[in-house]
């Protein structure tokens, strides 16, 4: 998923459905994200994305462990829905490192996790 994103620079929108969680790398970190270094953005114009995973592939905190690190690769993105993806984890970070990361807090959010029914469109400025 992530190489498929760097190929494709001019890109402006991008939706992943029934995304295999088998095929995501399991190792993803937020590296200098504890101290001040910066993460090296993707060169990419997207600015909406949304991510769809199968349902009986789909985990919890590797959905969250995706979200955080497109969020801070992606600094052009305004829109970013993930509806298996669980809201408190996202939402958390986003408003941490948006003095490191200052495009996380334009972001709008829609996500919704397994255990609330009700979409949530949030942005670190209104958090749900």
């Amino acid at each position: 998923m992530f190489e498929f994103i760097q190929q494709l620079p001019n890109l402006v929108g991008l939706i992943f459905h029934a995304l295999d969680m088998d095929n995501v790398q399991t190792d993803i970190s937020v590296p200098g994200a504890g101290d001040h270094a910066t993460i090296e953005p993707y060169d990419t114009k997207l600015t909406g994305m949304a991510i769809n995973y199968k349902e009986d592939k789909h985990s919890p905190d590797l959905a969250a462990a995706i979200a955080k690190h497109l969020l801070l690769k992606i600094p052009t993105l305004t829109k970013f829905f993930a509806y298996q993806t669980p809201v408190q984890p996202v939402l958390d970070f986003a408003e941490t490192y948006s003095q490191q990361y200052p495009h996380l807090s334009s972001i709008k959010f829609e996500l919704r996790d397994d255990i609330q029914s009700a979409r949530s469109n949030c942005s670190i400025k209104s958090l749900c």
